[in-house]
């Protein structure tokens, strides 16, 4: 069998060259989307790893919006979350670590603040004036400053990302729980001749102009490296105006010590996220206060095209191979009928059906083997070039930019993967996935010839005219 198979090889070779041909286009193509969606898998997993492990508790401000009444003042709504909340969601599965976040606006009269614009100073005294007179502003809304205070500063993304980098001093730590020291910027230092080891005041006033006055210690210093958006941003949106605080000197400024702003999860894989929501949305908290960020939304901007590549190739793979054992399985039809005298004799002669279709088997089966083997060198080549062109596609799609949440990356940066950047390369998997293709294409092709020669008996064969 094996030997009528290569001497029916080398008899047959333009039929040899026909088929080595279909086989070899139709391997590269499968190689290059199984290559394709294999690096788009692999980009989607380190986008989602780029975007980290945590998952944010935060007041659920979209239930909120839908909720109040028209022309109702959000701040008189208690926007914070409790304490003992929280500490439900630190006990479930998955949980390595949480930092516990408290955000408050404050001033003070020791410091002056990094100013955004000119106009600044000017238009915030004017609004004190006002208010002194009628009374209509709280005394929060002309606050220079945002104390900024966590139970650590070692997972603050702008800081893991080396958005933000210590100058001098340290950062703050869990050892500095109930302690007044703080982190600021080189630029508010430089401005007001700060360094390490210098104190100064801030403060807080409640409505009945009440205030609480704390006196903190710089014990770090950092830089701004990169920062999204400066445009727009009044003195205490500004990261140069942040001071980074312990907890419980946030929450002391804010009147509180029982609520915080957020909370951050942080997990002990990304792939655990999914079950992480699942086992919290199973707990006593209120969900239609509260809210998970995972990063989902940025993640899905982010992989946007990725995703579509992905669909492309799978959908692109399962076509070719059906397409390509349709052409194969038409080409040995068409092959068939000039070799009608030839089996009709082996089966008059007693030779077995099977191994007349173990026969083609083989003869099929040796072609797409060596048609493989040519495509390990191109295959390759093949993938790069689709991907690219599908890169080239996608590129022309208008990009939508979207925020990362505050308490977890101050700048708005995202990270975004983009298609040129996808690593196509042919990797043992994908080589074994390919072989298993190039199996699968040799039973279509053979599939419609050998019902053809099982049907037959030796006589109706031998009757038929040769092609």
């Amino acid at each position: 069998m094996w030997k009528n198979a290569v001497l029916s090889i080398r008899k047959n070779v333009g039929r040899t060259i026909l088929l080595l041909g279909v086989a070899f286009l139709i391997i590269n193509l499968v190689m290059a989307g199984l290559e394709i969606r294999t690096a788009t898998e692999k980009s989607m997993d380190a986008t989602r790893q780029s975007l980290g492990s945590d998952v944010t508790l935060a007041y659920n401000m979209k239930a909120l919006m839908s909720n109040r009444s028209k022309g109702e003042a959000l701040d008189q709504f208690n926007i914070s979350i409790k304490v003992s909340d929280a500490n439900e969601l630190s006990k479930l599965k998955y949980v390595t670590s949480v930092n516990y976040l408290q955000s408050v606006s404050v001033d003070t009269d020791d410091i002056e603040p990094v100013n955004m614009s000119s106009t600044t100073t000017t238009s915030q005294s004017e609004q004190l004036e006002n208010n002194q007179d009628n009374k209509k502003l709280g005394p929060m809304d002309n606050n220079n400053f945002t104390v900024s205070g966590q139970s650590t500063m070692k997972t603050l993304s702008a800081f893991v990302n080396k958005q933000y980098v210590l100058k001098s001093g340290r950062l703050l730590s869990e050892s500095d729980a109930h302690t007044n020291n703080v982190v600021i910027s080189s630029e508010l230092a430089s401005d007001n001749n700060l360094k390490v080891g210098s104190t100064f005041s801030v403060y807080t006033s409640d409505s009945s102009n009440n205030k609480t006055t704390i006196t903190v210690n710089v014990v770090g210093i950092y830089r701004v490296k990169t920062v999204n958006q400066i445009g727009g941003m009044s003195n205490r949106q500004s990261p140069y105006n942040t001071i980074y605080s312990s907890l419980e000197t946030a929450q002391k400024l804010n009147g509180s010590t029982t609520t915080i702003s957020s909370a951050v999860y942080t997990l002990d894989d990304p792939d655990h996220i999914s079950a992480f929501e699942k086992l919290a949305k199973k707990t006593s908290l209120d969900w239609d206060t509260y809210t998970l960020d995972a990063n989902d939304q940025v993640y899905q901007m982010s992989i946007g095209s990725l995703k579509n590549m992905n669909k492309f190739a799978s959908l692109f793979v399962m076509i070719v191979i059906v397409g390509g054992g349709i052409v194969m399985a038409l080409a040995l039809m068409l092959a068939l009928r000039s070799r009608y005298h030839e089996y009709g004799i082996l089966l008059s002669l007693g030779e077995s059906k099977l191994r007349i279709v173990g026969q083609q088997l083989i003869e099929v089966g040796l072609v797409v083997a060596f048609a493989f083997m040519l495509s390990l060198g191109s295959g390759q080549f093949v993938g790069k070039k689709i991907s690219n062109m599908l890169a080239s596609a996608s590129s022309n799609t208008p990009a939508v930019t979207m925020k990362m949440p505050t308490n977890k990356n101050n700048n708005g940066q995202q990270p975004q993967q983009k298609t040129k950047d996808l690593d196509v390369s042919l990797s043992g998997e994908v080589i074994g996935e390919v072989a298993g293709v190039s199996v699968l294409i040799v039973v279509i092709a053979i599939l419609l010839p050998s019902l053809a020669i099982l049907r037959m008996s030796p006589r109706k064969i031998l009757m038929k005219k040769e092609g």
